[in-house]
């Protein structure tokens, strides 16, 4: 285990290798006391991070100076939403294609083109893998790459594998460091963040401000975005705020520059209201994203306002949906208006349910009532 770490493996002492900071030792945690750099010893170090030397801490300035001062916006690469440099934490409850959107997020950053509405700048990114098969998550990749048409587009994005590797962000940020360093990178996504926490308890502040102090070192030392992902608290989240919906401290919805939450909505089991909250950038108006494999896909025409409510049954089912059909004959605009104005649902669900009936033999469709493509 500590091999990718740089532990000699002729070690067999116990005693040699456990003597890391962030180890334990019986009941304490071992601390970095002093940090070596070209053999030489320097600044004393506390809790596993160095202290930075006197003249290495920004001057406080006044407010001319700061005003005088030549200071270059970083550029936008989410339009509307991250600047480079920033975090964005996604979030949703267990199930809601949450992997699979950083994998679309990723690829619409390193493509340069839109993700979910939002337009993209071209960039450099590292999508590292913490959970999935390797043969599993290049399926996924395969799969999303072709449904957004990126075929030969997109053929050096970089991805790292570490399902098996994952640990302590403490201990495996300096090997991350070393492969990323000067390569250019401008956004990394690692997913999904939980297996990054070691020992600490995300319900525990202090725990989860120290993990996020190791994603902000990351994204500060390298000039990049930091893209992760978090899951809600058990139970229907539609009562409470967005930010307030995350499972574990409140730090990890107050601490990143961005949030994208993704909340069921009450059209059908695969819409969600996507809510945006920015640090950085002025409103964004909610909307709601439905899925179809492997992709999200906006839908601005349903009210994202309308979520899910605990107990709450699906917006249309069968029964309604052929009651309100009756026996007559229809014109497919006809009975799409219809249903719409009876059972307040969208268009695409109006023809995704038609289709289905008529799969199951319970509507017969002629020429004039086949679906638009």
């Amino acid at each position: 285990f500590l091999v990718p770490l740089g532990c000699d493996p002729a070690l067999f002492k116990p005693s040699q290798p456990v003597r890391i900071a962030g180890a334990k030792r019986e009941e304490k945690t071992q601390n970095l006391l002093w940090f070596a750099k070209e053999g030489k010893m320097i600044e004393p170090a506390v809790a596993l991070g160095v202290k930075p030397k006197t003249d290495e801490w920004p001057p406080i300035k006044s407010y001319t100076e700061l005003m005088q001062e030549r200071m270059d916006e970083p550029d936008v690469l989410i339009e509307g939403i991250l600047h480079r440099g920033g975090k964005l934490l996604l979030g949703g409850g267990s199930k809601a294609y949450k992997s699979w959107s950083l994998i679309d997020l990723a690829l619409s950053l390193h493509a340069g083109v839109p993700w979910w509405g939002q337009e993209c700048k071209p960039c450099k990114v590292l999508f590292i893998n913490f959970e999935i098969q390797e043969w599993s998550f290049r399926n996924r990749l395969a799969d999303v790459i072709k449904a957004k048409g990126l075929e030969g587009k997109v053929d050096d994005f970089a991805t790292w594998t570490l399902r098996g590797y994952a640990a302590d962000l403490t201990l495996i940020r300096p090997q991350i460091e070393k492969e990323i360093e000067g390569k250019g990178y401008q956004a990394v996504v690692l997913d999904p963040n939980y297996m990054l926490m070691g020992e600490r308890d995300e319900n525990n502040a202090g725990d989860m401000a120290s993990l996020m102090n190791e994603f902000e070192a990351l994204s500060v030392r390298h000039n990049l975005s930091v893209i992760l992902s978090h899951h809600f608290s058990k139970g229907n989240k539609s009562g409470a705020e967005s930010i307030d919906r995350f499972s574990g401290s409140g730090v990890f919805a107050r601490n990143p520059d961005t949030l994208v939450v993704l909340t069921a909505h009450e059209e059908d089991e695969k819409s969600y209201t996507c809510d945006i909250t920015l640090r950085n950038f002025p409103p964004v108006d909610s909307f709601v994203v439905q899925w179809h494999y492997p992709l999200f896909q906006a839908n601005f025409s349903l009210n994202p306002d309308k979520l899910k409510k605990p107990g709450a049954h699906k917006a249309v089912d069968d029964k309604r949906f052929l009651t309100e059909m009756g026996s007559k004959q229809w014109q497919a605009g006809d009975l799409c208006r219809h249903i719409i104005g009876k059972l307040e649902v969208s268009e695409s669900t109006f023809y995704r349910y038609l289709k289905r009936l008529h799969k199951a033999n319970k509507i017969c469709l002629t020429m004039a009532c086949i679906p638009p493509i």
